[in-house]
């Protein structure tokens, strides 16, 4: 059986503000949903901060294929942070192609953008960064602050 701890939390969030009562089993399930999450966002932070890139995009991959867990969007931000404060940038926007393919729940959003937009910007692409800005907006992913601080501090920052 696939778990679909991501279409649950929203589910649940539903249910609470209808008014119906959110049982034992429920909250169970959510609570286990939210600690399979948290579980592996922390090895995956703590091997891209070791300078373990590979280590860490095994283990996504590990997560991905035997379907440990649904990654949702700070999983994915942890993946394309760690991918892009490495120098990896080309391997960050190759996953973010990755994740527009896929058909599950968690989509890029600004946050995701915005930290490939910033590591193209340190990494002199300006250009590159200027056009994943308007893939972002014709894709309907409104910018924000982080964004265009970004952009302005442009290369180098």
């Amino acid at each position: 059986m696939k778990n679909h701890y991501s279409s649950v939390f929203p589910l649940v969030r539903d249910m609470c503000v209808k008014g119906i009562v959110v049982d034992e089993c429920t909250l169970n399930v959510v609570i286990n949903g939210y600690c399979l999450s948290v579980t592996f966002n922390t090895p995956l932070r703590g091997l891209f901060q070791e300078h373990k890139a590979l280590q860490a995009q095994e283990l996504f991959k590990k997560i991905i294929y035997e379907k440990l867990c649904e990654p949702d969007e700070v999983t994915s931000w942890i993946v394309i942070r760690g991918l892009c404060e490495k120098g990896n940038t080309g391997t960050a926007i190759d996953f973010l192609r990755a994740m527009e393919q896929q058909k599950r729940p968690c989509k890029p959003n600004a946050i995701i953008y915005s930290t490939i937009i910033d590591s193209l910007c340190k990494d002199k692409m300006v250009d590159e960064a200027l056009a994943l800005l308007q893939e972002m907006i014709e894709k309907d992913i409104p910018p924000n602050v982080l964004t265009y601080n970004c952009l302005i501090q442009g290369p180098g920052n």
